[in-house]
């Protein structure tokens, strides 16, 4: 309960259905009118849709929903993980999986978007499952969810708070997007012909044009060993304190190991696979999951172990980070598409991995090569934590300004 009371969702305004038009009629589907389907409801706010409908479409077969109304989801597997909600900026014409509700004079929609987003954990405890293993939302259930209900003052202001974070949480969102694009084209142009303006010569090689200056190469040829990390079962061996940590597949992402849960094995079960035992440097690679991906063994993971990783051991020739940095590039996706086999579960085959053909510049190139990659991936890192602490600084202020617990004085132009 809030300091202001609350009031069930199903009342806050008017509920509206959603459609398809007949498709067998192709006159109404070429219009103007967006057509929302679950697979549009990726943003908070919505202006457009992938599908379009006629003006005529609208009240045979679909409804529009106003400018100003909540969208939100209530059928399909989309609900088994999240809550689709989003506000619509213009009017929109929506399909049967989609619910719309109209708010009332009463609530600001901007405030009863952030009151859903603040529920969504509470909303997807309702969904069951209908027919044929379908994901559904349950109006009765819907609707008796207790929304806040602070005069219309206070909701404009909270919104206008919490809308002003979230439009700092989908900048940085867009600036990890570009940069994600960016790193991709400059690793693949910086790992098969160089840094910029180094080289003018390139010679064609079975894996396309490369530096006159470097070498082509087989892995197995520049690695002193390649082999798979433990490959049996391992949980009889795990201890909660002390032991050698083991890394998975899960603790595995592109160039950044994931160490918040990573688990331990005895010592007696560590020594019992020495030949498995890592060292800093060595590159491990996933071979289920994302195969492919991978990282490099830091000094302090030196003698660890890995559950079913690739582990690749490169001599002077090639410089670790090289390597794992060509495994995480558009090159790396060509090696693990030539080397998977196995039906539904891929994993990375290691024979054509040992034989996959790679591009080997010189060791002082290599580190060139390598602090531009660097630079971009903790660019990117500074942004993902940027993230992180806008997301935490919005979940936080939902749970202090939508119960009360932090009043706000409403702007002097609002009632």
């Amino acid at each position: 309960m809030t300091v202001w009371g609350s009031i069930p969702l199903g009342s806050t305004g008017e509920w509206l259905s959603g459609g398809t038009p007949s498709k067998q009629n192709p006159e109404l589907w070429s219009g103007p009118v967006p057509w929302v389907s679950p697979k549009d409801m990726k943003r908070s706010r919505l202006t457009d849709a992938l599908d379009h409908v006629s003006e005529h479409a609208v009240g045979s077969g679909t409804q529009l929903a106003p400018a100003g109304s909540l969208l939100m989801v209530v059928r399909g597997m989309i609900l088994a993980h999240t809550f689709p909600v989003a506000l619509a900026v213009r009017p929109l014409a929506f399909n049967q999986d989609v619910k719309a509700l109209v708010p009332s004079e009463r609530f600001e929609p901007e405030f009863l978007l952030q009151c859903l987003q603040a529920k969504a954990s509470d909303v997807l405890r309702m969904v069951d499952v209908a027919n044929h293993g379908t994901k559904r939302l349950a109006s009765e259930r819907l609707f008796a969810l207790d929304i806040p209900a602070p005069p219309i003052g206070e909701q404009r202001k909270i919104a206008a708070i919490l809308s002003s974070v979230d439009d700092a949480i989908e900048a940085t969102q867009a600036v990890i997007d570009q940069l994600q694009v960016v790193k991709k084209a400059m690793m693949a142009e910086l790992l098969t012909r160089g840094l910029p303006g180094r080289h003018t010569r390139f010679k064609k090689t079975e894996i396309g044009e490369v530096p006159e200056e470097w070498e082509v190469v087989q892995l197995c040829d520049v690695n002193e060993r390649m082999f798979v990390g433990i490959a049996q079962a391992a949980t009889h061996a795990y201890v909660a304190e002390g032991g050698v940590p083991i890394i998975r597949t899960t603790n595995v992402r592109p160039n950044r190991l994931v160490a918040d849960d990573i688990l331990r094995i005895s010592i007696k079960f560590a020594n019992e696979m020495r030949s498995k035992q890592l060292r800093a440097g060595d590159v491990l690679s996933a071979r289920t999951g994302n195969p492919g991906v991978s990282i490099v063994v830091p000094p302090e993971y030196d003698g660890a172990q890995c559950f079913t990783l690739l582990v690749s051991r490169p001599g002077p020739r090639m410089l670790p980070k090289f390597l794992c940095h060509l495994m995480n590039s558009e090159h790396g996706s060509r090696i693990v598409n030539r080397g998977q086999a196995g039906g539904a579960q891929q994993n990375l085959n290691v024979g054509v991995f040992q034989e996959a053909i790679v591009p080997l510049p010189p060791v002082e190139e290599q580190r060139s090569i390598i602090d531009v990659i660097d630079s971009l991936y903790q660019r990117e890192a500074a942004e993902q934590s940027a993230l992180k602490g806008l997301r935490e600084l919005k979940s936080a202020l939902q749970s202090a300004l939508l119960t009360g617990e932090i009043r706000v004085t409403p702007d002097e132009a609002s009632p």
